[in-house]
Parts: structure tokens; C-alpha cells; sequence
């Protein structure tokens, strides 16, 4: 029995040392054209993450851009529309002003009649 288990143990430690070279085979350093390849890919992909990222915020700028023209626009436009109205504000008072005015006229012609009798 000693034999058969000296021989089973030598077996097991030949599939041990097989099994140890088809891992260090597998984990074998790559190759320089892989490494190359796989350095390209990262630099590509940094490029592709960089390009993203710029493109991320010219957008947010463009959109801050036509915000703050929006709120331009829609400050200019409030400025106008109270400009608008001072002017209908003030025409309507003209106009008012020429009504009350004819009377007040007619009121001095007549007096100025009544002291020239």
C-alpha cells in the first residue's frame, strides 16, 4: 500500500505541475502588439470621454447663453410694454387736456364779453 500511495502521490503532483504550466502559459504577459492595441483603445476611449465632456458643456453654456437672452428678451420686453403704456397714459391726458381746455376758452370769450357791455 505504501507503493501504490507513493505512486498516487507522484501522480497527483505531476497533474499539480501540469496544471501550474497551463496557468502560467494563461497568464503569460501579452504581447507588445496587444499592449499596443489595448494603449490605442485607452486613448481612444480618453478621447471619446473628452470630447463628450466638452460637448456636455458647450451645451450647458448654449443653454445658459439662451436663458439669460430669454430673460434679456423678457426684461426688454416688460420695459416696453410699460413704455407702451406711459404713452397711452399720456396721450389719454393730452387728449383731456385739449377737452377741459376748449371750455376754459369759451368761458374767458364770454366774460371778456360780458365786461366789454
Amino acid at each position: 500500500t505504501k507503493i501504490l500511495h507513493d505512486e498516487l502521490d507522484g501522480l497527483q503532483l505531476q497533474d499539480l505541475t501540469k496544471e501550474n504550466e497551463e496557468k502560467e502559459e494563461s497568464v503569460k504577459p501579452e504581447s507588445p502588439e496587444k499592449n499596443a492595441t489595448m494603449e490605442d483603445d485607452n486613448k481612444k476611449l480618453l478621447d471619446f470621454k473628452l470630447t463628450v465632456q466638452e460637448n456636455v458643456k458647450k451645451e450647458l453654456h448654449e443653454k445658459i447663453d439662451r436663458r439669460q437672452f430669454r430673460l434679456a428678451n423678457n426684461s426688454m420686453i416688460r420695459k416696453m410694454e410699460k413704455i407702451e403704456k406711459n404713452i397711452e397714459d399720456l396721450s389719454k391726458l393730452n387728449r383731456q387736456q385739449r377737452e377741459y381746455a376748449k371750455p376754459l376758452s369759451t368761458l374767458f370769450k364770454t366774460n371778456e364779453k360780458c365786461i366789454s357791455c
